[in-house]
């Protein structure tokens, strides 16, 4: 506004309200007569009627951009805290929240805890600001957020980010205890910190020691690649680990298959099994038509590290195909918790008859934990249907036709279920 007055918005400009009424008859015109100027041939009354519509759509953006600034304007936080906000909408509610000297950082932090999504960012670049504007106010705040472990884990990460700039000794005395924090981030940098002061330790640690500590982060890791890491560590010392039950893989299964997937054609055809699994009665004792035979159900298993269940195994490194995979899977209770999957190929994934992972895609790379879904698990037995899709590519790395599937928590660490 300074820079260019002609630009400034007037915020909370009101409307007389006998001009309100003229405009709102005139689009109730537009919308009552419109289709009979839309047919006239009467050039005049066709002009008129583009020159009525083009008014009425600007008055009515121009009403809800209004709007929109003075809800801005009146409660920005309220703004912030609605679902679908768009990136326009925060960006302006931060601004005048930074314009404000009277909010305080208790109250951004508060509403991290019921922020949608879209906001969180936003919030964390505004509790930057006012922490910045007073660090000593801000400290014990901080501190108090670090030390809940339940409150949002970006905040408590970047509580710990600024209650340790330019102090390496103290982010390190913060880390020591954090082996097991719900924050993966800070987790993972604790795990790493101790990781790095065994390799320090050299000969000055027993390997009996050497092997204790290690399984205690073992156990402590969540995310893959560092878990790998630690077990890698384990077994060169002698000790063996069982990453299938780590992660918690689910590694029996009935496969069948392959149907028809030429040309990709087969990921959303609902084949015989599809059919049976949806009416809730599959009968694996029936043979079905396959993509050039009769198939029947197999058994599955894997019984590796990283809970990849390989089809090409089981299918002769079938292409152009479909293959589905069922499990039964029994929880002590009824139980909310995640789904985590990795494959290179297509692939659905429904619990208990609902669809909860759909993908199309294929042979972009593949990783534990690729998709995620929440599920709820029903006390009992609970069922998992699995269609993965094989094209035709001919290249070295196209080939693989795999899966991996566990069920965890909202941290990674597994949900101890038996198959049945």
């Amino acid at each position: 506004p300074n820079k260019n007055p002609s630009l400034t918005f007037r915020v909370g400009t009101f409307i007389p309200a006998a001009r309100l009424n003229r405009l709102k008859r005139v689009l109730v015109d537009w919308l009552v007569y419109g289709p009979e100027l839309q047919q006239s041939r009467i050039p005049a009354m066709r002009s008129s009627l583009v020159l009525r519509s083009t008014i009425a759509i600007v008055f009515l953006c121009s009403l809800t951009f209004e709007a929109g600034l003075v809800a801005i304007a009146q409660e920005p936080l309220k703004v912030l805290l609605s679902p679908g906000v768009t990136q326009v909408e925060a960006a302006a509610a931060v601004r005048t929240l930074q314009a404000d000297g009277s909010v305080e950082l208790p109250s951004i932090l508060n509403a991290l805890r019921e922020a949608p999504s879209e906001s969180r960012n936003w919030l964390l670049s505004l509790a930057q600001s006012i922490a910045d504007r007073n660090p000593e106010a801000a400290r014990p705040v901080l501190r108090s957020l670090v030390e809940a472990p339940n409150e949002n884990a970006d905040a408590r990460y970047w509580a710990v980010d600024f209650l340790t700039r330019g102090h390496p000794s103290a982010r390190e005395g913060m880390l020591d205890k954090m082996i097991n924090d719900p924050c993966l981030e800070l987790r993972y940098e604790a795990i790493d910190q101790r990781l790095a002061r065994l390799k320090q330790a050299g000969e000055a640690m027993s390997a009996d020691q050497r092997v204790k500590a290690l399984g205690e982060l073992l156990n402590a890791a969540r995310l893959p690649a560092q878990t790998q890491d630690i077990a890698k560590q384990l077994e060169e010392l002698g000790t063996k680990t069982d990453l299938l039950r780590h992660f918690g893989f689910v590694a029996q299964w009935q496969v069948v298959g392959p149907f028809e997937n030429s040309g990709q054609s087969g990921f959303d055809v609902g084949y015989e099994p599809e059919k049976q699994y949806a009416q809730g009665a599959l009968r694996f004792q029936e043979e079905l038509a396959g993509k050039e035979k009769q198939v029947a159900w197999r058994k599955a298993s894997t019984a590796s590290a990283d809970g990849a269940v390989d089809l090409n195994a089981v299918f002769d490194h079938a292409k152009g195909a479909v293959v589905y995979a069922h499990t039964e899977i029994r929880s002590p209770k009824e139980l909310a918790c995640e789904i985590r999957v990795g494959t290179p190929n297509a692939i659905k994934v429904w619990v208990n008859g609902t669809q909860v992972v759909g993908r199309e895609v294929y042979h972009t790379g593949w990783q534990l934990d690729q998709y995620v879904a929440s599920v709820r698990l029903n006390s009992g037995v609970n069922t998992v249907m699995l269609k993965v899709c094989q094209n035709e590519q001919t290249e070295d790395w196209a080939q693989d036709f795999l899966f991996a599937l566990r069920f965890c928590d909202e941290t990674g660490f597994r949900v101890d279920l038996a198959t049945e």
